[in-house]
């Protein structure tokens, strides 16, 4: 399968997490208990289309946009 980045899911898509670009994304998500290989669903887009809200390891995140190029995922 062809990886992506978690920024162009749409609502309701399903995504392992594969890749995290930066070290500092990866202490952000890790503090937030997600992981590689954790898998992660699109719940909701902000009217305006910034932050997203994702739904993982049974949490609601929220992050922005640009957060969100930074993690890789294969659907």
């Amino acid at each position: 399968m062809k990886k992506r980045k978690l920024s162009v899911l749409k609502i309701g898509e399903t995504a392992t997490i594969s890749t995290v670009e930066t070290a500092e994304m990866q202490v952000a998500l890790m503090n937030l208990g997600v992981l590689e290989g954790d898998t992660c669903r699109l719940s909701d887009i902000a009217p305006l289309g910034d932050p997203m809200a994702i739904l993982v390891n049974g949490t609601k995140i929220s992050l922005r946009k640009k957060d969100a190029e930074k993690v890789w995922v294969t659907p």
